[in-house]
């Protein structure tokens, strides 16, 4: 059974003991703000020890020790010390607190300034506010360090970070951290610093978001009803307000009820009907107010109930006159949203109201006769794994599976392929007739699928698009027939000026020389191939691999037709500055998904130097991705 694995890890070139790289012509941008803890490749002192690569925790312990002989700065300790606990390590955690170091900065800028810091030229040793180690442990639910800072570091409950949240407010989607800081005497309805308060309001005066609201938005019941339950709530009014409605009403249902019961409204009786009578003029614009946000983000039974406050409406037999033009674009967003959360229920709710989408909600028009865009409808679908929501747009919406809007030029299994929904790439390779060999993008002969994949790294879909079919330009004749375990390289070249992005597939020797040169490239820490792991088995879908089509059989005709590449495209000429066609990119990618490849977290961080020479991004001369 084929396995695909991410390229090898970068060379990184340590240079001789006692000295140190010096990157031409500039230094990573973090080297030239603290030189002391950065080298000029932008590695802190755990990447430069290679620290994150050790097996076992005694390891990792005794390599930090050697590092805080080099680093005895309080600043330095606690950034090496929030990295370990944003990552769990408590044993790292618990070697760097027993050194006495003061866990949790002072939030006063001012405060360790010092005035004669600059007459060397060491870096000064203040706190920074930005650098709270039990924020980043509680955050991401590392109990057992929150532990340790909390029981042996004494860290105070109620610490606050530069924004002004406490561990309990960030740890708002963790119930166990949320339960552990509770019974350490957290206090629950504390507030973050808000919008409008200034520097010299008190922090028990600020006015921002307390756990209750980040709760409420994301839908954690457990998390809210501790809170409800903590004697500071039931004894507290100031936590309700018009924008926790609006809150709840993101949440789900059962959130959103106990709001509203715990705020005073009316909820149904036993015969379902409200006495919506009985509400207030301030309940009734809190209610308008959520009841779009329900549309748009929240769950199908949410924005019912709030309707049913609404007498004129309520939420049967609703048309677009029973929608106020303030809750008409939230009301379409929802519409979209229903795919991301694959809701089909709330979809056909919403639909069946009749609301035509305005005209900036999609990059191409609304297709004659339509109200909304089936199309784009189904490309969010896709992109979110939605199988459902999916479904019911191409059979009863009559959205195409294998058709391209312009622009972006781009069909859906491109963007399944991308956001790497391997099962829904099975789903439409196997249920649907989807033309493979598609070039997304600005030219017909543009990227394919399974050179997206590649490209973003979607191992799972990378898979799927092997074994229908592929397709790839060359293939070694030896892996067409594998009789044992064979190690195969499968690589995505980037076009030159008249050409198209192709895709190899090649034995590991014969790649040899190419994945060797992109270890060497430090800079780059997405060389465009992944590896592969085969055995016989594999056998059949090899045979099937297609060779892609011939630029011929991709050239379109007609109406919105694309040119076949860059040259001819330049050679035709333009077709003026508001040719739609210039919205679309030649390489279309995720520009997230590419930001997160471009650095390895346990080695090297993207590099950006802290000044560019001309010329420097123009290395393409010699370079074996560029074909």
């Amino acid at each position: 059974m084929i396995k695909v694995l991410p390229p090898l890890k970068p060379h990184i070139p340590e240079p001789p003991a006692g000295k140190v790289w010096h990157i031409a012509p500039a230094g990573h941008c973090l080297w030239l703000d603290d030189y002391e803890y950065y080298d000029q490749l932008g590695r802190d002192p755990l990447q430069q020890a290679k620290l994150w690569t050790l097996p076992s925790g005694k390891k990792r312990v005794d390599k930090l020790q050697e590092i805080l002989e080099r680093y005895p700065k309080q600043k330095h300790r606690r950034r090496i010390l929030c990295e370990a606990a944003r990552r769990g390590d408590v044993n790292l955690v618990r070697c760097l607190v027993e050194t006495g170091l003061r866990v949790h900065p002072s939030t006063d800028p001012d405060q360790g300034q010092d005035s004669t810091q600059n007459e060397s030229e060491s870096i000064p040793d203040v706190d920074e506010p930005t650098v709270t180690p039990v924020h980043a442990a509680a955050n991401q639910g590392h109990l057992s360090c929150v532990k340790v800072f909390i029981e042996e570091a004494k860290v105070e409950a109620d610490a606050r970070d530069e924004l002004g949240c406490t561990p309990l407010i960030v740890a708002y989607e963790r119930p166990e951290v949320v339960r552990y800081l509770l019974g350490q005497g957290a206090e629950p309805m504390i507030r973050a610093i808000g919008k409008e308060d200034r520097a010299t309001t008190p922090s028990a005066q600020y006015t921002g978001p307390s756990i209750l609201d980040y709760a409420a938005s994301s839908g954690k019941v457990e998390v809210v009803k501790m809170i409800m339950e903590h004697p500071s709530f039931q004894s507290s009014t100031d936590w309700f307000t018009p924008s926790i409605i609006q809150r709840a009403a993101r949440g789900g249902v059962e959130i959103l009820t106990l709001f509203l019961e715990k705020g005073g409204y009316p909820l149904p009786n036993s015969d379902g009907k409200f006495q919506v009578e009985s509400l207030s003029e301030e309940q009734k614009k809190v209610v308008f107010d959520a009841t779009p946000v329900a549309a748009d983000q929240g769950d199908l039974e949410s924005l019912k109930l709030l309707l049913c406050y609404n007498k004129k409406a309520g939420h049967d037999n609703l048309s677009t006159a029973d929608i106020p033009d303030e809750w008409h674009k939230k009301f379409i967003y929802g519409l979209y949203n229903s795919m991301t959360t694959n809701s089909p229920r709330k979809f056909e709710f919403l639909n069946s109201i009749g609301l035509k989408e305005h005209e900036s909600m999609s990059l191409d028009k609304l297709p004659d006769g339509q109200k909304i865009n089936v199309q784009r409808l189904l490309e969010k679908a896709v992109e979110a794994g939605s199988i459902e929501c999916t479904n019911l747009m191409i059979e009863k919406y009559g959205a195409n599976p294998d058709k391209h809007r312009i622009p972006p030029g781009i069909r859906p299994l491109f963007i399944g392929a991308l956001r790497d929904t391997a099962e829904m790439l099975r789903y439409l390779l196997e249920n649907h007739d989807i033309d493979i060999h598609f070039g997304n993008g600005r030219h017909a002969s543009g990227p394919t699928a399974l050179w997206g994949a590649i490209n973003l790294k979607s191992l799972d879909s990378i898979m799927v698009l092997l074994q229908h079919g592929g397709p790839v330009d060359r293939v070694d004749e030896e892996l067409r027939n594998v009789k044992q375990p064979t190690r195969a390289i499968l690589r995505g070249t980037w076009p030159s000026t008249g050409s198209r992005p192709m895709v190899f597939l090649q034995t590991e020797e014969h790649a040899k020389e190419y994945t060797e040169w992109t270890r060497q490239v430090w800079q780059n820490q997405n060389p465009r191939y992944v590896r592969l792991e085969l055995d016989v088995d594999d056998n059949e879908w090899l045979r099937g691999l297609q060779l892609r089509k011939e630029n011929g059989e991709l050239r379109e005709t007609g109406n919105g037709a694309r040119e076949l590449n860059e040259q001819e495209g330049d050679s035709l000429g333009s077709q003026g500055a508001h040719d739609v066609r210039n919205l679309m990119p030649p390489m279309p990618t995720v520009m997230d998904r590419e930001a997160e490849l471009k650095e390895d977290d346990d080695l090297i961080p993207e590099f950006r130097p802290y000044a560019i020479a001309p010329g420097y991004h123009d290395r393409l001369t010699g370079n074996p991705e560029v074909y």
